[in-house]
């Protein structure tokens, strides 16, 4: 898939209507409403593709957000570069004027001249929206699209693995993952994994998160409970729970595999752009994008009286 500058990605054109778009990609796999309610995002789940139409602007198509590893900009595929790689390839192509900002989570860089903003998480591009260039009076420059559009139909991009680790990692539900145990300090997990790359403070104020690049793992310690570290979140594609690989299933299959596994106290949620599953029984939260396991986040268990249950670390 290539994107190009101001027109769009391949056969999608800015501009296009929602029935355009849909005589291109097919039904969409999931459609909602932003907050702002004034757009509506198709999701094409095989593709790794959203689609934005503006309702003030007769509902045409004006943003495309990217996760597809095969994405091509610039002549390179581009997902899972890193921040100075996407800088440089900037520069390289001429476009200087570059906004950077940093979230808890999220690291972003918007380039104004491509009207394209690239995100960020543990240091790797993970996605990139684009959208229509403006004139000087800030007026949408909408592409030909009877000039742009090819009658060829994009074949799906799934099936690739954006990142593949060396090591698998072994999730201990209520315990923790291989070495690292809940309950541990900081100064035991920096012992276990060095240092992090990357330590944030959680919106509440009562946590710290490190960030392990490399690993695609973050880890939370809670103030109130002497720094001592609760939550592991894993982005790893290596990582095994009941013995399984379980990123990029479905969230029918990771429900299947609960089940199968004894557990059924599940609490389901939907938002704009992720979908959850929470299992109360071994206090894991599943995170879903494009209906595909994106992340995982478990914490120890709890007693009745609200309380964690340490694991003995010792």
């Amino acid at each position: 898939m290539e994107i190009k500058i101001g027109i769009g990605l391949d056969n999608l054109v800015f501009g296009m209507s929602q029935e355009d778009v849909k005589s291109i990609m097919g039904e969409p796999d999931k459609i909602s409403e932003t907050e702002r309610e004034n757009e509506i995002v198709y999701y094409f789940n095989d593709l790794l593709i959203s689609a934005t139409f503006d309702k003030n602007e007769d509902c045409r198509m004006y943003s495309i957000e990217v996760f597809n590893p095969k994405v091509f900009m610039f002549n390179q595929q581009i997902v899972n570069k890193d921040k100075n790689e996407i800088l440089d390839l900037l520069k390289s192509n001429g476009y200087y004027e570059v906004k950077e900002e940093e979230c808890d989570f999220v690291e972003t860089i918007f380039c104004e001249e491509t009207w394209s903003t690239f995100t960020f998480e543990f240091s790797k591009l993970r996605s990139i929206e684009i959208s229509p260039l403006y004139a000087n009076d800030d007026e949408i420059i909408w592409p030909s699209i009877k000039d742009s559009v090819q009658n060829e139909k994009p074949r799906p991009q799934w099936n690739c693995e954006a990142l593949k680790e060396d090591r698998t990692l072994e999730i201990k539900i209520g315990i923790g993952l291989e070495d690292l145990v809940f309950g541990m300090s900081q100064e035991d997990v920096k012992s276990i994994m060095g240092e992090p790359d990357k330590i944030s403070e959680t919106e509440r104020e009562d946590g710290i998160v490190y960030y392990f690049n490399g690993l695609l793992i973050k880890t939370k310690f809670h103030k109130d409970e002497d720094c001592r570290m609760y939550s592991i979140e894993i982005f790893n594609p290596g990582m095994l729970m009941f013995n399984q690989k379980i990123m990029n299933k479905t969230k029918n299959e990771i429900l299947d595999l609960l089940k199968l596994n004894g557990y059924n106290e599940i609490e389901k949620e939907e938002y704009d752009f992720f979908e959850t599953v929470f299992c109360r029984e071994i206090w894991t939260t599943f995170t879903f994008e494009f209906n595909r396991l994106s992340s995982l986040e478990f914490s120890p268990l709890f007693k009745k009286e609200g309380k964690f249950v340490w694991p003995v670390t010792s």
